[in-house]
């Protein structure tokens, strides 16, 4: 096995996701007739979610196109002593393909100059979930979401290159 260095910020994942591109879709297309076993994969996408400080990076917070439901949007006007139509005003915009609010502005409104979150608590469930790796979606279906996002996260990136070095 060998030692990698693992990636701590997106810094340099674009370069480095466009060189292994092929031999993902390749691995890929192996996943599909030997599927990678989900709590295996939870696992391992845990371990690797607790090596990285996401406030080294806040990429996600940067460039994410941030989803908010209804409930994220009154919690996060309630917080913002706003009303819901006067912080969809300040804040939102809303994706007509997708019928669904999403931030105004990248990075993230609420993003502060030291990479914080400063609505933390009550961030929205796009924020919670991210980088969506635990959720009970088949593998099969989270791999190629996964290639598209390895360049702007370094979890993401470093959980595909161990599955790969596992599984590969």
């Amino acid at each position: 096995m060998s030692i990698r260095r693992l990636a701590t910020t997106s810094q340099g994942l674009k370069a480095r996701v466009k060189r292994r591109s092929a031999r993902y879709r390749q691995f890929i297309r192996r996943t599909k007739k030997n599927p990678i076993p989900l709590l295996p994969f939870k696992r391992l996408a845990h371990a690797v979610e607790s090596t990285v400080d996401c406030t080294a990076c806040a990429n996600c917070c940067k460039t994410m196109r941030i989803q908010l439901n209804g409930s994220d949007i009154k919690r996060l006007a309630r917080h913002t002593s706003m009303s819901v139509p006067a912080f969809k005003t300040q804040y939102l915009i809303f994706n007509q393909k997708d019928q669904i609010h999403e931030m105004k502005t990248r990075p993230c409104p609420f993003l502060s100059p030291e990479n914080l979150c400063t609505v933390y608590a009550i961030r929205p469930r796009d924020c919670r979930g991210y980088p969506f790796l635990q959720e009970h979606q088949p593998i099969d279906y989270r791999l190629p979401w996964m290639v598209d996002h390895a360049e702007s996260c370094p979890i993401i990136f470093n959980t595909l290159e161990d599955l790969m070095e596992r599984y590969g």
